[in-house]
């Protein structure tokens, strides 16, 4: 009778294990075990211990196994302690089972999303864990759908020699909404941006899953940071987050200035100049500005503006602009714009969907050359326009100088090129050549397929070193020919170090990086990086060719009172070329945060 009531006692108690007490004791202990219940352990055995620790340690092992299989009853009823010498009286009992562990009174739908059936309990043995796990599954459904106060357990139970019936039921509780975020602190951003960042707008259901991510998705904002757990108050059936912000300098103005020898007999140096601004949540709608100026040589500069407006007009979605202008020397002059809508995943995750238009204008002629060759130029003027998806994936531990982490970003587009008739061109005159046939004998519409993708990932070495891997790839493809200036423009600083900036076109290269880094402070570091790059060029007028970079070199970036710094030296070598150590790469560099 005893050990029924103590059967029963566990059923309602949800299964809650009792743990074993015994005094602490430092010297060797002999349990001597006295088996009321036949089972595995031989009676007339001493087992030794080299403390009651170690002891005690063994007897809950023991209760926790046997009740883990069914043997709820199990107990140890008796410690008689004559010296070193125990003697442990330990009780096995029945190994029960589910004869029925009945779920009906509860709605289909709450045991769907729980994963749960009641066949999964027959003929089961009758343990804590598989109980608490089963109860544990609709609490956490309730939770993630609006019902965080709901309560689940036993109402009814029957046990009849080895077999145990048991009805669950689960009370609802009443169903609790989201009501916004409610901002304490310094930080001026509208509520009802982190409100949709946060994915608590008012009248979304409750979900447990939502507030536990509050916290990273926080910390995956550039611009602030929580100066204490986030609390959540419920009143009148409505959930409010309350935050704690605080402002962290994201926003930053850098520039790069790069020293790259010329290949003039005088051997004066090419300055080069790189001007970017990134600004966050000037508005506090959590929007971002970016501003890019290279000014490449005298007469080829770069310009490029983007502007992310997130959750625009309050749907789930933000917008997303992009301006870039392009002049190459007297050549030719690049513009493009693309519009496109973003869907924030999380903090460091988006896809987005975008419509990008360009054209190509061509500034001068090698007049000369057409009239000698009889021929259209490599270089034509075009405009295209397509449609692209563009994903965005980061996982750092620190902005600005993580030591793990990872990052991917995709973009392909496809559009449709067409080729319009220049002037200049139309104008040359020659007996034998006719430009305007020429040009009409061209595919002048033709479908246009642009593919990037750039991976990122940091292996931690120690807390002072890391290692960072990154693989970068783009190709073009043209059902047609490939025109000069819509080829890619690589090296330089940003990509393929140690070469002249924008030096190299080619219509497809995959470069990857290998960089060592010892880390000095917070934001500062000293660094050794590898470049190998594969490039190919299949662009008009032009045989096929490809070629192997390499780019070598070290630098290094501190931070200071003023502003981050930094200063880095690159060798470049092709294929057919050897390390010129007369020409290596110099830039030096600063950014502002505020």
């Amino acid at each position: 009778m005893v050990k029924l009531r103590f059967t029963l006692f566990l059923l309602l108690g949800l299964l809650f294990g009792i743990g074993l007490n015994i005094d602490l004791q430092a010297q060797e202990v002999f349990l001597k075990p006295m088996l009321i219940d036949s089972f595995e352990l031989d009676g007339d055995e001493i087992l030794e211990f080299s403390d009651s620790t170690a002891a005690m340690i063994f007897l809950n092992e023991w209760l926790s196994e046997n009740r883990g299989q069914g043997f709820i009853a199990s107990s140890i009823d008796g410690i008689e302690k004559i010296d070193s010498l125990w003697t442990v009286e330990l009780y096995q009992g029945i190994q029960y089972k589910w004869v029925e562990l009945d779920l009906s009174q509860i709605s289909s739908q709450w045991l769907r999303r729980a994963g749960l059936r009641p066949e999964f309990f027959h003929g089961a043995t009758v343990s804590q864990e598989n109980l608490t796990a089963a109860f544990a599954a609709l609490g956490e459904a309730t939770e993630r759908n609006g019902y965080p106060f709901a309560s689940v357990g036993i109402d009814t139970f029957s046990i009849e020699g080895e077999d145990v019936w048991a009805r669950v039921y689960l009370n609802e509780g009443p169903l609790i909404v989201f009501d916004g975020v409610e901002l304490i602190g310094d930080q001026s951003i509208a509520p009802y941006y982190l409100a949709s960042y946060l994915d608590v707008r008012p009248g979304n259901p409750y979900d447990s899953r939502t507030i536990n991510s509050i916290i990273n998705r926080i910390d995956e904002l550039p611009f602030t940071d929580l100066r204490a757990d986030p609390i959540v108050r419920f009143i009148d059936n409505k959930a409010t987050i309350i935050l704690d912000l605080e402002s962290v300098n994201a926003s930053r103005i850098d520039f790069v200035i790069g020293f790259l020898p010329r290949d003039e007999i005088d051997n004066r140096l090419l300055i080069t100049g790189n001007l970017t601004g990134e600004f966050y949540n000037q508005l506090g709608l959590g929007e971002r500005f970016f501003i890019d100026f290279q000014r490449i040589r005298p007469q080829t500069q770069d310009v490029e503006l983007a502007f992310t407006y997130p959750y625009f007009l309050d749907l789930p979605f933000g917008l997303d602009t992009r301006f870039e202008l392009n002049r190459r020397d007297s050549l030719f002059l690049d513009i493009s714009y693309n519009i496109g809508v973003e869907y924030l995943i999380s903090g460091g995750s988006l896809v987005r969907l975008f419509l990008d238009n360009k054209r190509s204008n061509l500034l001068s002629i090698d007049r000369a050359s057409i009239l000698s060759s009889g021929n259209l130029p490599d270089r034509l003027d075009y405009g295209r326009t397509g449609i692209g998806l563009a994903y965005e994936l980061r996982r750092f531990d620190f902005r600005w100088n993580p030591t793990s982490g990872y990052s991917i970003k995709t973009n392909l587009s496809l559009g449709r090129r067409n080729i319009s008739k220049n002037d200049q061109i139309l104008n040359l005159s020659t007996e034998n050549t006719d430009f305007n046939a020429l040009y009409d004998s061209l595919s002048l519409e033709s479908t246009s397929l642009n593919l990037h993708l750039e991976g990122t990932h940091f292996f931690r070495l120690s807390s002072l070193m890391t290692i960072k891997t990154k693989i970068t790839t783009a190709w073009i493809y043209n059902s047609d020919e490939i025109l000069f200036n819509e080829l890619f423009r690589i090296g330089g600083n940003k990509l393929m170090r140690g070469f002249d900036e924008e030096s190299i076109p080619t219509s497809a290269y995959v470069i990857g990086t290998v960089e060592y880094r010892l880390i000095t402070g917070r934001r500062s570091y000293f660094f050794a990086f590898a470049d190998l790059g594969y490039i190919e060029n299949k662009s008009r007028l032009i045989q096929t060719y490809n070629d192997f970079l390499q780019g070598y070199g070290l630098g290094m970036t501190f931070d200071t009172a003023a502003g981050i710094f930094s200063l880095s030296a690159a060798l470049g070598k092709q294929r057919d070329t050897e390390i010129d150590y007369r020409r290596t790469k110099i830039h030096f560099g600063y950014v502002s945060l505020f």
